[in-house]
């Protein structure tokens, strides 16, 4: 059934990771998003452009392990990869990455 979520926990080699987790220490954030206007944003977020050279590198990992797991995805186009960042105990809304009857994948790296 599509949509699909698939979580990819603790996914990265030691290498990546760290280059990840730089990248997200220092990258600029936006307050969170909503789906509708009955519920506050949560979080920040980071939007990441493929087309900018430091946030292309954050992505091909991304890439690479996504299609390296899931070959079959890359007849997908991927059109959004962003950061979440939560205050600890905050409580993030419920929010909808797609309509039910989008033929999407999603993808959640935890880390």
């Amino acid at each position: 059934m599509k949509p699909n979520i698939l979580s990819l926990d603790r996914a990265l080699s030691p290498e990546d990771f760290r280059e990840v987790s730089e990248y997200a220490y220092d990258a600029e954030y936006a307050y969170g998003e909503r789906d509708d206007d009955l519920h506050k944003p949560t979080g920040l977020i980071c939007e990441l452009d493929p087309e900018n050279e430091e946030d292309d590198t954050i992505v091909g990992i991304l890439e690479t392990l996504i299609y390296d797991r899931y070959p079959e995805i890359k007849e997908y186009k991927l059109y959004r990869v962003y950061i979440n960042c939560f205050a600890p105990r905050e409580i993030a809304n419920f929010h909808k990455d797609c309509d039910i009857d989008q033929d999407e994948v999603n993808f959640h790296f935890l880390c």
